[in-house]
């Protein structure tokens, strides 16, 4: 009979959980933030990510897992303003994101637009990120 943690693991998909983004957002004026469904690899997280400001492709300064495995935050080289629209794409031939387990390669996700929250709306949550901005 499997333990309470391996019923978890078996209800939450196991190892075998395909990647995919659930919600993209700006942290801050830099920085754009992706949440995944599952925990996710890539031997570089700005590989294969393209992110454009107002449909011009930026320059990725870094590009870090945080702490849950599931969050990556993207610092961008120039700010991003309220009003400014922001996308966030994905290309499997070039990333290499993966479950943990490393037995599930992410698909391609088409541009997908940023909620920009930057600009007067002091304490906006971002969903499920869990994140607050205060301008």
């Amino acid at each position: 009979m499997p333990t309470l943690g391996q019923k978890l693991l078996i209800l939450a998909g196991g190892s075998s959980v395909l990647p995919r983004y659930l919600e993209v957002g700006l942290v801050d004026a830099y920085t754009v933030v992706v949440v995944f469904n599952t925990a996710i690899y890539a031997s570089n997280y700005a590989t294969g990510v393209v992110i454009k400001k107002n449909t011009v492709s930026q320059t990725i300064d870094s590009a870090t897992l945080q702490a849950d495995n599931r969050t990556v935050y993207f610092v961008l080289h120039v700010e991003v303003a309220a009003g400014d629209a922001v996308t966030w794409e994905y290309d499997a031939g070039t990333g290499d994101y993966t479950n943990q387990a490393g037995n599930r390669t992410m698909k391609n996700v088409a541009a997908k637009a940023v909620v920009n929250n930057l600009g007067g709306m002091a304490g906006y949550a971002m969903g499920v990120l869990g994140l607050t901005y205060s301008s």
